[in-house]
This record gives structure tokens, C-alpha cells and sequence, in this order.
């Protein structure tokens, strides 16, 4: 009988085998020598096959949560760093700009300066001009005054060609005076002009600029300031999504690249300890069997 126990264990397990195919620890069955207790055996592979099952749950309910969480830090830093992409480069855009805004500024300043000197050394050289030739025209017209005079003197109203001497030089006289009067308001045009529009004109140009280029000397040093930080800040970002895609690649592997996904290892898992369940059902009440007949016999011999 219990020769029988055993070629009938045998069968089981190996009809299991074939029906659910099951892994190397249920092929292993078979391999059981004799003096081993087999229900015990088949109780003892149910349940490490249960408490496999168990705590291939609880990874899988750890990897979810990881996978679930990694993905989501990855979009987060990976948004981030868009955002502070854009910023720094509309930021650097920004701050290219102003940097040829302020060449060109700097540019024009020193062209009005420059403007504005030559103006100066204009006005300069044209009141010098207007100082030379007045001294030169009063000097001329002291000269025809005092000619004048000593003719008079001497001639009085005298006819002839000494009263037409004295008639022409009163007329250079009338000239010269027309001419340096002429000279004079000249001068004081060309001076106020110089005072009251050419040199305030030029000197509010000049303090719109400087003032245009302060504020953007000013945007600019912030711009860069912050073009730092940014770029700072992208390090760090990128620095976490480093270790995020690692962790990932990590978790990936560990949780991802199995040759059968989770759900056909818990059917196959599942087969194995159903069939390993319809076994220990038959050990037993084969086991049921061989006691019902050993009291049999025992009894026979008893009444013998």
C-alpha cells in the first residue's frame, strides 16, 4: 500500500506538471525520496507559493506607487526646467537687446559731446572773428571821425574839393557805422541763438540720453543678475531630474523588465497552487485509505 502512496504522488504531481506547467519548485516533487512526509511537502509548497504571491503584491503595490510617483516628479521637473528655459532665454534675448541699445547710446552721447564742443569752439571762433573786425571797423571809423574833424576845423564849410572830401567821408563814415552796427546785431543774434536754443537744445539731448542709458545700464545689470539665478536654478533642476531618470531607469528594471508581466506570473502562480491543493486532496484521502486498511489488517490478525 504504500508503494501505491507513492506511485499515486508520483502520478499527481506529474499530471499537475503537465496541466499547469508548473516552475522548478513544484518539478521539484518528484524528486522527494520515499521516507519524505509528501502531504507535508505539498502543504509546506502552498504555502510558499501563497506567501510568494503575497509579497509579490506588496512590490507590486510598492512599484506602482514609485512608477506612479517617479512619473510625476519627471513631469514636474520637467516643466520646471521648460519654464526656466524660456525665462533665461527671454531674459538673455532681453538683455542682448538693451547691450546694443546702450552701444548705440553710448554712440550717440559721445557724438552729441562731441557735437556740442565743436558748436562751442564754433561760437568761440565766430565772437573772436566778431571782436577782430569791430576793433578793425571802430579803429577805421575813429580814423574818419578824427579826419573829419580836422578838416572841418580847417576848412569849415568850405566848397570845392575840399567840401567834397569831407562829403565822402562822411558818407565812408555813415557806412562804417551801418557796418559795424550791422556787425553788432550779427553778433548778439548768433550769441543768443547759441544761448537759448543750440546749447540747450543739445544739452537736453544729451540728458535724455544719458538718462535712457542710465535706466538701461540699470535693466541690464538686473537682467543679468537674474539670467544667474536662472541658470542656477536650471542647474539645480536639471541636477534633480538627473537622479530622477536614474531612480526611474532603476525602478524600471526592477519593477518593468520581467520576462511575464505580474498578472500572468499570479495566474501561473495561481494554477500551481490549485493543482498543488487538488494534490494534497488526493494524498490525503489516499493517506484516509491506507490508515482505513492498516486497521483492517490489524484486526484480521487480532481475531486470527
Amino acid at each position: 500500500m504504500t508503494m501505491k502512496l507513492v506511485f499515486l504522488f508520483a502520478s499527481l504531481i506529474g499530471a499537475l506538471e503537465h496541466k499547469s506547467q508548473v516552475r522548478s519548485k513544484t518539478h521539484d516533487l518528484t524528486l522527494i525520496s520515499m521516507k519524505t512526509n509528501p502531504i507535508a511537502k505539498v502543504i509546506e509548497m502552498i504555502s510558499e507559493l501563497e506567501a510568494d504571491a503575497e509579497a509579490e503584491a506588496s512590490h507590486k503595490a510598492y512599484c506602482d506607487k514609485e512608477l506612479a510617483d517617479t512619473s510625476a516628479k519627471k513631469q514636474d521637473a520637467m516643466s520646471e526646467l521648460d519654464s526656466l528655459t524660456s525665462k533665461k532665454d527671454q531674459k538673455s534675448a532681453r538683455a542682448v537687446e538693451l547691450r546694443e541699445q546702450m552701444a548705440t547710446l553710448q554712440k550717440e552721447l559721445a557724438q552729441t559731446v562731441k557735437a556740442k564742443g565743436e558748436l562751442t569752439q564754433l561760437r568761440n571762433e565766430e565772437e573772436d572773428i566778431f571782436k577782430k573786425h569791430k576793433a578793425e571797423m571802430q579803429q577805421g571809423l575813429n580814423g574818419i571821425r578824427l579826419a573829419l574833424k580836422i578838416l572841418k576845423e580847417h576848412f569849415g564849410k568850405a566848397v570845392g574839393s575840399e567840401g567834397g572830401v569831407i562829403s565822402l567821408l562822411e558818407v565812408v563814415e555813415s557806412d562804417f557805422n551801418k557796418g559795424l552796427a550791422g556787425l553788432i546785431v550779427e553778433e548778439e543774434s548768433a550769441a543768443a541763438y547759441y544761448k537759448s536754443e543750440a546749447i540747450p537744445n543739445i544739452e537736453l539731448e544729451q540728458a535724455t540720453k544719458e538718462t535712457d542709458l542710465k535706466f538701461k545700464t540699470k535693466e541690464y545689470m538686473s537682467l543679468n543678475k537674474t539670467v544667474a539665478e536662472v541658470s542656477s536654478d536650471l542647474a539645480g533642476v536639471q541636477s534633480r531630474l538627473d537622479a530622477i531618470l536614474e531612480f526611474d531607469r532603476s525602478i524600471k528594471k526592477a519593477c518593468v523588465d520581467e520576462p511575464l508581466s505580474y498578472d500572468e506570473r499570479q495566474r501561473r502562480r495561481k494554477e500551481e497552487v490549485a493543482g498543488l491543493k487538488e494534490a494534497l486532496v488526493s494524498l490525503e484521502g489516499a493517506a484516509l485509505l491506507q490508515l482505513g486498511s492498516a486497521h483492517k489488517l490489524r484486526g484480521a490478525r487480532r481475531h486470527a
